[in-house]
Parts: C-alpha cells; structure tokens; sequence
C-alpha cells in the first residue's frame, strides 16, 4: 500500500447514515455514536464496506452488488448494520460502507479480509476510531500529526 492510500484512509470522513448522519474521523472520539449504539457495544463495532477490492475502483453497478451480497452476509450472521460512505478529505472520492455491529475484532478482520480489504475503521473502547490494516491486523493510533 502506497503512503498516498495509508493518507487518504486516515484523513477521510466516514458517515454513518441514520437520521442524524454521524461523521467517523480516525483517532478522534466519537462520544455521540456511542450514545447512539449504547456503551455496552464499544470496542464491538466496525466500519466495513465490500466496495472497491484492494482499493481498485469498480463500477457503482458492481459495488451496489457487493453491498448486497454483503448485507445478505451479515444479517446471516445475526449482525446489525447502518448504511454509511466513506468521503475523501478532498471530496475525491466517496464510497459505499456500514457501521456493523456487535461483532467482535476477530470477525471485523476476518470480514474485510474475506471483501478484500486494505483497511477497515474499529471503533474502540472509548468510541475512537481506528484505522486497522488488514495485512498485518495493526491498529493505527495516533496516526496523524
């Protein structure tokens, strides 16, 4: 993964779309959402999307189909999800995703791997966003100057 894609992940905003849009940024708390989903379900949550493989942009035709078979996937699992998007910093880029939940780190993992993910967001004990490389299972912290 190039330091330009490692920057776009940290320095995007990630919406999770209910009736008060929530903006998810990378290692800033996010207390609201955690009032939203309830405290007991921190460090059980995810931002995952099926979208884009290895960051190789498809068509919204092919990604409407991910999503799909993705939410199919997860309401097997017996996990709650809310429609979200991942926005570049610049607007350059925007692209489907969901908060899911409750799943444990192990799952979110096994999920973004299994979609062909570089990264997915995990949201912490404290409700902080982290940026998790999918390669190397590394929680970023502080990732960001």
């Amino acid at each position: 993964m190039t330091d330009d894609l490692l920057e776009a992940y940290q320095r995007s905003t990630y919406w999770v779309l209910k009736s008060v849009p929530l903006a998810l940024h990378v290692d800033i708390p996010n207390e609201a959402l955690g009032h939203w989903l309830g405290e007991n379900l921190a460090g059980k949550a995810a931002f995952l999307t099926p979208c884009n493989p290895r960051s190789e942009p498809l068509t919204t035709a092919v990604n409407a189909g991910l999503m799909e078979q993705a939410q199919a996937t997860l309401q097997a699992m017996g996990l709650t999800f809310a429609q979200g998007v991942s926005m570049g910093a610049e607007g350059g880029w925007c692209e489907p995703g969901m908060l899911v939940w409750p799943l444990s780190f192990q799952t979110a993992m096994d999920l973004a791997r299994e979609w062909q993910q570089n990264a997915f967001i995990w949201l912490d004990d404290v409700w902080t966003p982290r940026l998790v490389m999918t390669d190397t299972g590394t929680r970023l912290e502080a990732s960001l100057p």
